[in-house]
């Protein structure tokens, strides 16, 4: 990303969840050095948990990056929200 307001987007799978963050594996990497924001869709809810998230740890590989990502600044009502997804 050149400009600070570029946009990239890149889709994943959550192989676990928890309250503090998650763990997922995409098959393109995130752009070098940025921290993604994450969309995670929750059953039954009107819209999906959106929050900023820094990754912690990266295994990247061609076809598949697997990430540990930690969430930073959730809300409430979104951590509500997921505290009833992995209750």
């Amino acid at each position: 990303l050149d400009d600070p307001g570029d946009f990239s987007s890149v889709t994943g799978e959550t192989l676990d969840i928890g309250l503090g963050g998650c763990r997922v594996v995409t098959g393109t990497p995130f752009p070098p050095g940025v921290d993604p924001t994450v969309t995670i869709e929750v059953p039954g809810a009107p819209a999906p948990v959106v929050t900023r998230a820094r990754v912690v740890s990266a295994c990247v590989a061609p076809g598949r990056c697997e990430y540990r990502l930690v969430f930073d600044g959730i809300d409430d009502v979104d951590r509500d929200r997921l505290f009833d997804l992995v209750a």
